[in-house]
């Protein structure tokens, strides 16, 4: 990444604060092809997002009794961010590009007592926390020619590509934790497939001046609100005796492009 793009990701972070979408103006969708002769070169996306995020690790015991992290952690979703950043190397009837996805979650729970007779059913003052570290390298599509042509504000678009789940599982004192029988380190990562399926919605035409103004000052072309499906499918990818930490989810945010 080149300082140029790197000084428009701080100028863009310092914009989001002052971010704001006003009431539709009239002639809003001339005003905004008016201004699109003035706009500063763009290739690349860079995407905030929030969803909730469920590991599928008890789907290794479907058909038995066990269930171990609903056990710790119970049934409910925890939010997880991701910040995302896509290069767009080809522009025709949509954009193509590359991106990269990075996130981060967690849950928390209080540890199961220790006694001499094994694992109780009570839970002690002690945490153990479950933390997980998504990341994917993927091809991005987005179906953008209506909102560039014509300024149709809806734009579809899909993400396929590797994952790879980082996740580490610490105990009551804060470290990772171990297993003496059987042996194992409470730290790994896990590999699988990412994809995603979602619409997002033009902001630029709902205050074209704003727009312009956000692109003279921290060079931000266009301002998108999405919704997405998302699949990190992390079985693996044929590797034995992994922790399945993937999830099938929506996330939702704000998209800037520059």
């Amino acid at each position: 990444m080149t300082v140029t793009v790197a000084a428009r990701l701080v100028g863009l972070c310092v914009a989001l604060t002052t971010l704001s979408v006003a009431t539709p103006a009239a002639h809003a969708q001339n005003a905004v092809r008016d201004a699109d002769r003035f706009r500063s070169r763009q290739s690349w996306a860079f995407e905030l997002k929030m969803g909730p995020y469920y590991p599928d690790i008890d789907s290794e015991f479907a058909g038995t009794d066990k269930a171990p992290h609903k056990q710790y952690f119970g049934t409910s979703k925890r939010l997880m961010g991701q910040v995302a950043i896509d290069y767009q190397f080809f522009r025709g009837f949509g954009s193509l590009g590359v991106g990269a996805t990075l996130g981060y979650g967690r849950e928390t729970a209080h540890a199961f007592r220790e006694t001499i007779a094994g694992i109780s059913d009570a839970r002690s003052a002690d945490e153990t926390r479950l933390s997980l570290f998504p990341t994917a390298l993927s091809v991005v599509y987005r179906l953008d020619a209506a909102a560039r042509r014509w300024h149709l504000p809806v734009v579809p678009y899909g993400k396929l590509g590797l994952s790879y789940v980082m996740w580490s599982i610490s105990d009551g004192n804060g470290t990772t934790a171990k297993s003496d029988s059987p042996p194992g380190n409470g730290r790994g990562g896990t590999s699988g497939i990412y994809a995603a399926l979602g619409v997002s919605l033009l902001l630029d035409v709902f205050d074209p001046g704003a727009a312009r103004e956000l692109d003279a000052d921290v060079g931000v072309n266009h301002t998108y609100l999405f919704l997405e499906a998302a699949r990190f499918d992390q079985s693996g990818l044929g590797t034995k005796n992994v922790l399945k930490v993937g999830d099938t989810t929506w996330f939702a945010g704000f998209m800037f492009e520059f």
